[in-house]
């Protein structure tokens, strides 16, 4: 971008991307000004850095303006902003003394004779200006001091030429009234246009004439032009185009642009051009007035298509509160955009009825028929995962892929962002053209938190605020649901995440019961802390939703005629220690449909296979916040686990509980696992199994073993599993282990009992693991030949990764140790070692030689 663009993209606040949703015209509007009088000269004089806001962009148009800053603005309308730098450091008036901000601006203005004081050595900078001031300024900016002059002078000859010359046009105010910003704004852009007068004649021959020189074109270098924007990038009104971005076509004529213009495709415009260092773009277009007839229909106002004096023409409805329809007809030779894109006419693409966006119609010819059909028509896809090229939906199995071959614009209000920004539960429109090359793709954040407290046709009622539900969420919203609700960029309610809302705090409930003699519940609960903590109910417990519910209710209807039913809940324990709210799960394992504001039974699998590579107990989503209740015939056995105590391929029986629409398990309760080692779990050799208390000083085993080569001590999570047979591991067993979240040892399954030291063998514990037991009866340098029970030789090789162990029982101490190649001999009936081979994906992991 040349410096002249760059230049004009700040003065005029262009925000604005290469998308066409916030149309970047509008979107350099301040909020103050868009809507009133003043659009039009804000814009302009802020194109042109004229007029800017304030610290917060506001222009505060009604308020009025002081001195110092109209002479501010007079100078820059002049083209004359570089001198003013220049005239900075002199002292003309007592009251602006060289570090004034607008010292430079006051004393050129006096200088250029457009400008003075009051007389007794003081300028006033910040007293408001009057009509009759602001007039007089702007009269002698384009030269008509003179003139004013011999027409009585200040204030009224002034006045009277200002109005004369065009300089008063939609200017309001009195000659002795204080003007405010938004009527100097108007007066300023007037002077623009006025031709100036200057002096011709000199000496005795002191003429003054009126020239076709103007401000804006000579002082400014801004030349203004009409007509329709016929080619963007991306598109055109008759096809293609191969602009490139920050480049129009209007009439046919290649321009470069300032800022992105791709929102005025069709209109009939006024454009300034900017003149700089043999440079050349807009700076500025707007609709022109009176050229222009635009109609705007939401897909929620669209009623149907219909016909017109023989054309094709749709039927709406001109606000919500409508019950008659207005027809708009459609010229027969219209030109159809589609999602920014050129498309040949189909009425099924305008037809809005099936569609979520926009359809705007646009007249540029005002013979009543629209000739240009703009359709702006989204999907949304919520976000659950983003990687560096593809964007997965929460709600369904649709991947928005958006590499190097897609030309896309992700923008989040007027920033655009990267895909790395996105976050989960992001909501993104996406516009795709109908050919797929172009995304454009609005990402809202914004939610509403609260319950839903109404539903009708016009939708939720959330906060006393009524909102629709958009076409992607299809799960059932009911009149209580609870939860952060986040909207699209119609603000319709696109995700529903409840889980802010809906209590997280899972407990296996083992019994409940009533002590009349002391007129209080009593619930016992398996936590997520791993204990089983007995909770006295409060007196009134909220229960399954409802509020006021006395405890010995609670527990009559969760006992019903016999015994507790063992059951997942959550629960609320208050300040008091007490139990004051808890929730039985909603049985929908008929159909498994996610009920996201409920605590809610999804599933009961039976035999299903855990995928590693997938994080999937059958079809079901498990991950790092899935709490896992490991429940067992005895309460004593019961624990809490984590995903990683799940083997690949092995099969579980479990309960699935707060399902998300993504299938992942909130919780999970498993009903007969037996965890083992993985395959892939690297050997360990027992050095000692001692009795020890953990960190919580519980009574425990502790196992020392040598592990990858070298020695490492874990506590096992209960004193019933570092066994073998009636007692305890002994030095020199060879096993894989398991551990829990917290390190400690869940299982063990052995590989090699050392008391079975004479029986060769070879065994497939996994189908990807082997481990062979046998006499060495040759070495090679990177392989050994093994016979295992005086049966033929195989050859294993041995990577240099390989890890070696020695188990020398012959000795009294020091007898489990790290080894190397050199440790492994042949077979010597007397010293009757052999060596253990563990064999993983057919690749030799470890060797132990054991004598």
């Amino acid at each position: 971008m040349n410096n002249l663009k760059k230049q004009v993209l700040s003065a005029a606040v262009a925000a604005s991307t290469v998308l066409s949703l916030i149309p970047a015209a509008s979107a350099a509007i301040p909020a103050d000004v868009k809507g009133t009088r003043y659009e039009e000269p804000v814009q302009i004089l802020a194109a042109l850095e004229i007029m800017v806001g304030d610290e917060n962009g506001e222009f505060r148009l009604d308020d009025t303006i002081i001195r110092s800053e109209v002479a501010k603005l007079a100078i820059h309308t002049m083209g004359l902003e570089d001198a003013a730098e220049s005239s900075k450091g002199q002292t003309i008036f007592y009251d602006v003394p060289t570090d004034h901000w607008a010292n430079g601006y006051i004393n050129l203005a006096v200088s250029q004779g457009i400008i003075e004081g009051d007389g007794d050595g003081n300028f006033r900078p910040n007293d408001p200006i009057t009509y009759a001031e602001a007039m007089t300024i702007m009269v002698q900016a384009t030269g008509y001091t003179i003139s004013a002059e011999q027409n009585g002078g200040y204030p009224h000859g002034f006045v009277k030429v200002g109005t004369s010359n065009g300089l008063a046009k939609n200017v309001q105010g009195s000659t002795y009234d204080e003007i405010s910003r938004g009527n100097v704004a108007y007066l300023a852009t007037n002077a623009l246009e006025v031709p100036l007068m200057e002096q011709t004649g000199f000496g005795s021959d002191g003429r003054y004439e009126i020239t076709d020189k103007t401000l804006l074109k000579d002082r400014l270098k801004v030349t203004k032009g009409t007509g329709q924007v016929t080619a963007i990038e991306n598109t055109s009104l008759t096809g293609s185009s191969k602009l490139s971005e920050n480049q129009v076509e209007i009439d046919e004529k290649l321009f470069e642009t300032a800022y992105n213009m791709n929102d005025l495709l069709g209109y009939n415009v006024e454009y300034y051009v900017k003149e700089e260092n043999a440079n050349s773009a807009i700076i500025l277009a707007m609709p022109l007035k009176n050229q222009n007839s635009d109609l705007k229909i939401s897909s929620d106002l669209f009623s149907k298509l219909t016909k017109k004096n023989g054309n094709d023409a749709v039927e709406y409805f001109k606000d919500e509160n409508s019950s008659k329809t207005t027809i708009a007809e459609i010229a027969p030779d219209a030109v159809l955009i589609f999602n920014g894109k050129r498309a040949d006419m189909d009425t099924s693409l305008i037809d809005m009825s099936d569609k979520s966006g926009t359809l705007t119609l646009l007249d540029t010819n005002k013979d009543n028929k629209y000739d240009i059909a703009f359709v702006r028509s989204y999907e949304n896809i919520v976000v659950d995962t983003v990687s560096a090229t593809k964007i997965s939906d929460k709600y369904s199995d649709t991947t928005l892929r958006l590499d190097e071959n897609v030309d896309f614009t992700l923008l989040k209000g007027l920033e655009e962002i990267k895909l790395s920004d996105l976050k989960e539960y992001d909501v993104l429109s996406v516009y795709a053209s109908l050919d797929k090359d172009l995304y454009e793709i609005a990402v809202t954040t914004k939610t509403v938190e609260g319950k839903v407290t109404n539903k009708n046709g016009d939708g939720l009622l959330i906060n006393n605020e009524r909102y629709k539900v958009a076409p992607n969420y299809t799960n059932t919203i009911t009149v209580g649901s609870e939860g952060v609700f986040h909207l699209d960029i119609d603000n319709k309610i696109a995700a529903v995440d409840a889980s802010t809302t809906l209590s997280s705090n899972y407990g296996y409930l083992t019994r409940a019961y009533y002590l009349q003699n002391e007129d209080k519940a009593n619930f016992r609960i398996f936590t997520m802390d791993n204990k089983e903590v007995t909770f006295d109910g409060n007196d009134k417990i909220k229960f399954n939703g409802k509020s006021g519910v006395k405890a010995e209710e609670v527990v009559k209807t969760i006992n019903g005629e016999g015994e507790t039913e063992k059951q997942l809940v959550t629960y609320t324990i208050n300040s008091a220690n007490k139990l004051s709210a808890i929730d039985t799960a909603t049985d929908n394992t008929a159909t498994g449909e996610v009920i996201s504001d409920k605590f809610t039974k999804n599933y009961v699998l039976e035999d299903a296979k855990y995928s590693k590579s997938l994080s999937k107990l059958g079809n079901v989503r498990i991950d790092e916040k899935t709490v896992i209740f490991d429940v067992q015939d005895s309460t004593d056995e019961y624990a809490i686990r984590d995903m990683s105590v799940l083997e690949d391929k092995q099969k579980y029986n479990a309960i699935v509980y707060d399902m998300t629409d993504n299938y992942t398990a909130k919780a999970i309760v498993l009903t007969n696992a037996q965890f083992s080692a993985t395959a892939s779990a690297p050997l360990a050799v027992v050095k000692e199994v001692t009795s020890a208390a953990n960190e919580e000083d519980e009574q425990t085993d502790l196992l020392i073993a040598l592990v990858n080569g070298e020695e490492v001590s874990l506590y096992a999570e209960s004193e019933n599993v570092l066994v073998k047979g009636e007692g305890k591991l002994e030095k020199g067993d060879l096993i894989q282990y398991k551990t829990n979240s917290k390190d400690e040892i869940v299982s063990v399954r052995i590989l090699q009992d050392i008391n079975d030291k004479e029986t060769e063998s070879i065994k497939t514990p996994d189908e990807d693991l082997v481990t062979v037991y046998g006499r060495v009866t040759r070495k090679f340098s990177s392989s050994l030949n093994v016979s295992v029970n005086d049966e033929a030789d195989a050859n294993y090789n041995v990577p240099e990764e390989a890890k070696i162990y020695v188990v020398d029982t012959t000795k009294s101490k020091n007898n489990v140790t790290v080894g190397d190649m050199s440790d492994i001999q042949i077979y010597d009936e007397e010293d009757g070692n052999r060596v253990f081979l563990k064999i993983y994906e057919d690749v030799v992991k470890e060797i132990v030689v054991i004598k």
